[in-house]
């Protein structure tokens, strides 16, 4: 993915945002930039999607992620990271 196209979406999300997803580029810490219990740096561009335990995604169940994170324990749930380059 080039930094034209990573911008695009990046700022249409920005717009139109439910906070469940998003990108982000470059992240040193997880822990502080996403919410996440490890600290785990991010090289590169990645989108992320925010889930919990009960959800059901049809879509991106269809599709292993890179990795995924646990939550904070108050926040609960994991995240989904998906490296994009």
């Amino acid at each position: 993915m080039n930094e034209y196209a990573f911008e695009v979406i990046k700022n249409i999300n920005l717009e139109l945002t439910t906070g469940a997803w998003g990108l982000v580029k470059d992240v040193d810490n997880t822990a502080t930039c996403l919410g996440t219990d490890e600290d785990v740096a991010l090289p590169g561009h990645w989108a992320y999607f925010y889930v919990d335990k009960y959800m059901i995604l049809p879509y991106l169940d269809d599709i292993e992620p890179t990795m995924v994170l646990p939550l904070s324990e108050n926040r609960g749930g994991a995240l989904r990271l998906y490296k994009l380059d």
